[in-house]
């Protein structure tokens, strides 16, 4: 899905209901990563994917970052939350900069 998303506080989200089928799948993300960039969770359905410090002394923009091994057991419609839970200790602040997200079906 092409998105683009800009956070600027903690605890702001976004929320995406996905219909998946059974298989293993890949999550991607696409996002900005710098130097006043904070820590984003993503759920699935409330189970933690993935955890990403977008922190960076440099610019990228964007980056993709991939999850795989993601097991889905019955075909559905999922609640995928993307949140920011903090900060890394160098960064300035809690920016999110979200550009694109995908599934991708590899098993």
């Amino acid at each position: 899905w092409a998105t683009y998303y800009q956070f600027s506080a903690l605890n702001d989200e976004v929320v995406y209901n996905v219909q998946l089928g059974p298989g293993t799948w890949t999550f991607g993300l696409w996002r900005t990563i710098f130097t006043s960039y904070g820590i984003l969770t993503v759920t699935l359905d409330g189970t933690t994917i993935a955890t990403l410090d977008n922190y960076s002394a440099g610019s990228i923009n964007p980056g993709q970052v991939l999850t795989t091994g993601i097991v889905i057991t019955a075909p559905g419609v999922y609640a995928l939350k993307i949140k920011t839970t903090g900060k890394n200790a160098s960064s300035s602040a809690y920016n999110q900069r979200l550009w694109a997200i995908d599934f991708t079906r590899t098993a």
